[in-house]
């Protein structure tokens, strides 16, 4: 199959010829040293016409010989391709030429995967399973007992590159030399730490009995009417997903305890733009609402527990450039328009405000104890698993609804929440809450010391290969990191 003239051969094409004649070029080399012995061979022939050919003659053309026939190799040796795709190239050809077509297809480009995203309760799920081996296995576990863990548990359909990264950026955990030279994967010191506080508080509180705090979990959410995200039941399974679409979207706020929702703090919006950098739930509606209608209808004395208080947070480098801007003109700050993103995401971290503890500290101004929950810990939260029911509700009745019919199918939902259904979800939260007591325990007991020795020194952090990028939204944030204020300051 010979090539038309007037085909232009393009870089690499050119770069295979080249290979290709010099591959020719030695082997003609090695050839014609060949044919010079055979010829001083020829001269010593005897009377009788025979040839003598020396042993070392004779090994050396039947070597060349030998490796004429082997056709792959030397088309692979001449080309500088690799033998696999010399053969599937081979392949492609018969096929081609048996179908009478005198060009071999280009192979298409793999389409690239889908980007696995996972919201708080896939997050929650994940880091469960993970715990789960330190508490039923009693053993550290290896990421590819994870990721196996995790497509048949939760149905992940991600790359290990991808489960690593989500598990590094946003639940927190890294890879440690242990004492046994292997890499594991441990939870990060500080989020366990985070955790043993906000359970050690929530126990001594149980313990008090009947002259315990009641205790509040306040929460927001937002809510689409084209989208069906995925919610967390008590059964622990993950619901199934919906291809998102653009559509209205709500906020909404509400606080719950044991025995049900606090009246009148039920809150909910509609967001009149798209959602982004400064979304309609920030800082000074959740204090508008925290005045007006949740504070006044808290009983005395109560333990409130919040995820993350919304707020006006600086962008970073997730952000879109012109949002980067239209902080830094809002704050003020004169800068060179010309400056690249990274220029730009410096100066905002060399001006953003220092932290504001106005919510926490409305609340102890009522006498009130504020506890925030460690990062991706809803599964600690039953008005999280509330919630799973109350969207489940709503959704039901959304296919054939208006969107304007949205307000009432929510509120009628909420209202639709049993003391029974809190109890059982109070219930479920609770015995989560002994699994972590007993991974603790598990970490404090000397008898399993080595499943968790991970070494001396940070120099033992294995590094990963997986890329650092994003890691501006990361759990290794120290924004997303702080414990809230200290017990001073909101008592």
């Amino acid at each position: 199959m010979s090539i038309k003239r007037g085909v232009v051969l393009h870089g690499r094409s050119r770069e295979i010829v080249f290979n290709v004649y010099k591959f020719f070029e030695l082997e003609k080399l090695r050839a014609h040293e060949l044919l010079k012995q055979m010829y001083v061979a020829s001269v010593q022939a005897t009377s009788d016409g025979k040839i003598p050919l020396p042993g070392k003659l004779f090994v050396t053309i039947q070597d060349f010989l030998k490796a004429s026939a082997k056709i792959t190799e030397r088309v692979s040796t001449s080309t500088g391709i690799n033998k696999n795709t010399i053969t599937k190239i081979k392949r492609e050809g018969i096929q081609a030429e048996a179908i009478g077509k005198s060009k071999i297809p280009t192979p298409k480009k793999k389409a690239r995967g889908k980007a696995v995203v996972l919201d708080k309760f896939d997050l929650s799920a994940l880091n469960q399973m993970i715990q789960s081996f330190y508490l039923v296995h009693k053993e550290m576990p290896s990421l590819n007992k994870i990721y196996l863990k995790a497509q048949d548990s939760l149905n992940f359909q991600g790359s290990k590159t991808t489960l690593l990264r989500i598990m590094k950026n946003q639940l927190g955990y890294k890879f440690k030399k242990c004492s046994d030279n292997r890499s594991r994967l441990i939870e990060r010191p500080n989020i366990k730490a985070w955790r043993a506080k906000y359970l050690r508080r929530i126990r001594e509180n149980d313990a008090l009995g009947t002259n315990k705090k009641p205790v509040i979990y306040v929460q927001t959410w937002n809510l689409s009417h084209n989208s069906l995200s995925k919610y967390r039941q008590s059964s622990d399974h993950v619901g199934v997903p919906k291809t998102s679409a653009a559509g209205p979207r709500w906020y909404i706020a509400h606080a719950g305890a044991e025995n049900g929702f606090i009246d009148g703090a039920f809150l909910m919006f509609e967001a009149k733009s798209k959602p982004g950098y400064q979304e309609h739930m920030n800082s000074e509606t959740f204090t508008m609402w925290l005045n007006h209608q949740l504070l006044p209808n808290l009983p005395e004395n109560c333990l409130v527990v919040i995820d993350s208080a919304p707020c006006n947070k600086p962008p970073n480098m997730g952000h879109k450039k012109c949002e980067i801007q239209a902080w830094l003109n809002d704050k003020g700050i004169i800068f060179d328009p010309s400056l690249s993103k990274s220029e730009l995401n410096m100066l905002v971290q060399n001006n953003k405000p220092p932290r504001n503890y106005e919510i926490y500290n409305l609340f102890a101004t009522r006498g009130h104890e504020v506890l925030r929950l460690p990062p991706n810990s809803c599964e600690l939260n039953p008005i999280e698993y509330i919630w799973g029911l109350v969207k489940n509700k709503v959704l039901a009745q959304t296919e054939a609804q208006l969107s304007s019919e949205i307000d009432r199918l929510t509120q009628e939902a909420v209202d639709s929440i049993t003391a029974n259904e809190w109890k059982r979800e109070f219930t479920n939260v609770k015995n989560i809450e002994q699994q972590y007591f007993e991974i603790q325990g598990l970490e404090d007991n000397d008898e399993f010391s080595f499943i968790f020795h991970t070494g001396q020194d940070s120099s033992d952090e294995v590094d990963s290969d997986v890329s650092s990028e994003g890691s501006e939204n990361a759990m290794s944030s120290s924004e997303d990191l702080d414990y809230g204020p200290s017990s001073s300051s909101v008592q």
